[in-house]
């Protein structure tokens, strides 16, 4: 509205200068100037000057209600909000764990919250926004936990790396990614490198993490295949913690395997040495999904030397399987 009157007041005013130009002529020399009534057209810098002030206040308005709304109403993906940052800590190689709160009255419907959704951060420097994904969505507190990557060439990870507890972001959401249901398939194998991981590590949180023996057997089966170039950026004790919890606690419903470049020691307090054999070394290749698949009894498996004396038939699934494959990681 604001653009618009500053628009419209600029055409009048080059109208009004054109009209000024012009000698005003009066009824004879000697009649004194004041006497002589100027014709109503040449008053348009008045109106021009009242509709630059209404439609500045207007705007002044406008954007001081959209301020208001924006810090009172639940998150949208619609609109940017700000969030107070609560917590932030070092976690893996290079990358930091930022803390956001949501008040109670920004807690978005939980209809609009699908089993992996992202939320995008503004830098509010350069007006850039990128998507991250809360770890474990919003939590029971209110809390969303980003692991944050630092890139050489990332303005906004940078920016983000940057910030401090007390700090505020802006930040627009949530926004959908994946929807499904229990049941949709018979195998979901999720195959992730870097951050990549942070979509998965979600869904997993979102599956298990209310589960107790009591509750009703799954329909799905989940496999988590992640990579990183060496054991130190394995994001194990700051982002995979739970998941690797969930790997032993629900062995028959969740499968995770990890797999790094380059097998560098790497200390105790941070590679637990029950996951560290669980690390295998080398690229997420072919052989590794194709093993995955026998285990599973998608595809047949080799015969053991005791099956092939006993002529036993392959082990393989008579049930045709339902598969969905998700990749998630950097550009290779």
């Amino acid at each position: 509205m604001l653009s618009f009157r500053i628009a419209c007041g600029s055409r009048n005013y080059s109208l009004s200068r054109t009209i000024l130009a012009r000698p005003l002529s009066r009824p004879n020399s000697t009649s004194p100037t004041a006497s002589v009534k100027p014709p109503f057209i040449s008053r348009p810098s008045t109106w021009i000057g009242a509709f630059v002030v209404t439609g500045a206040s207007l705007g002044l308005y406008a954007f001081a209600s959209n301020k208001t709304n924006s810090s009172s109403t639940p998150l949208s993906d619609l609109r940017f909000t700000p969030l107070k940052i609560v917590a932030t800590k070092p976690a893996s190689e290079n990358s930091k764990i930022i803390t956001l709160a949501v008040p109670p009255h920004l807690m978005p419907d939980e209809s609009t919250l699908a089993p992996v959704f992202s939320i995008y951060i503004k830098d509010s420097d350069i007006q850039v926004q990128r998507p991250y994904t809360p770890l474990k969505g919003i939590d029971d507190n209110g809390n969303m936990n980003f692991w944050i990557k630092r890139y050489a060439d990332g303005e906004v990870s940078r920016w983000l790396h940057s910030k401090n507890e007390g700090d505020e972001l802006e930040v627009r959401g949530p926004v959908r990614t994946f929807d499904f249901k229990d049941g949709d398939y018979d195998e979901i194998i999720m195959i992730s490198g870097g951050t990549g991981v942070t979509p998965f590590v979600q869904l997993i949180n979102h599956i298990f993490s209310g589960r107790t023996p009591n509750s009703r057997p799954l329909k799905t089966h989940y496999t988590l295949l992640h990579s990183s170039l060496t054991p130190a950026a394995l994001p194990v004790m700051d982002v995979l913690y739970d998941a690797c919890v969930y790997s032993v606690a629900h062995r028959h419903d969740f499968t995770l395997r990890l797999f790094v470049d380059v097998p560098t020691p790497v200390p105790n307090t941070r590679l637990h040495q029950s996951h560290m054999d669980n690390v295998h070394v080398g690229r997420i290749g072919k052989d590794h999904i194709k093993h995955v698949l026998q285990e599973r009894g998608v595809i047949p498996r080799p015969q053991t030397w005791l099956e092939w004396i006993r002529r036993a038939q392959p082990v393989c699934s008579t049930k045709e399987k339902k598969l969905l494959f998700l990749v998630c990681g950097p550009e290779p």
